[in-house]
C-alpha cells in the first residue's frame, strides 16, 4: 500500500493527539484499496487544514514532499473540491485498518 492508492478514496476523519504529537487520518475503502486505512504521522510539527462549506471528502491527489534523511517529512492531500491538507512530521506511515 502506498500514498498513491489514496487517490479516489474518501477521507473519513483526522484526529490530532496534541500531547503526543501524533496525527491520524483515516480513509474509507475504495476501488484501489479493498480495506480502510490510516495515515499515521508521529513527531507532528505542523498541520495546515482548510475546509470550506463545499468541502469534498474524495481524494484527488496525494503527494509526499520530503527530502530523504531530513525531517520533517511532508504529505499534502488535495480533495476534489480544491481543499488541501498539509501535515509535517518526523515519520509518516500508511497502514490498513480493515473494514
Amino acid at each position: 500500500m502506498n500514498l498513491e492508492d489514496l487517490i479516489g478514496a474518501t477521507l473519513d476523519e483526522i484526529t490530532i493527539d496534541w500531547r503526543n504529537g501524533i496525527a491520524l487520518a483515516t480513509f474509507l475503502a475504495s476501488p484501489k484499496m479493498k480495506e480502510s486505512c490510516a495515515l499515521r504521522l508521529t513527531g507532528l510539527v505542523r498541520v495546515d487544514v482548510t475546509r470550506t462549506p463545499r468541502a469534498s471528502r474524495l481524494v484527488r491527489e496525494v503527494r509526499r514532499a520530503d527530502v530523504p534523511g531530513i525531517a520533517p517529512a511532508r504529505v499534502e492531500i488535495a480533495l476534489e473540491s480544491g481543499e488541501r491538507l498539509a501535515l509535517e512530521a518526523a515519520s509518516i506511515e500508511l497502514d490498513p485498518i480493515g473494514g
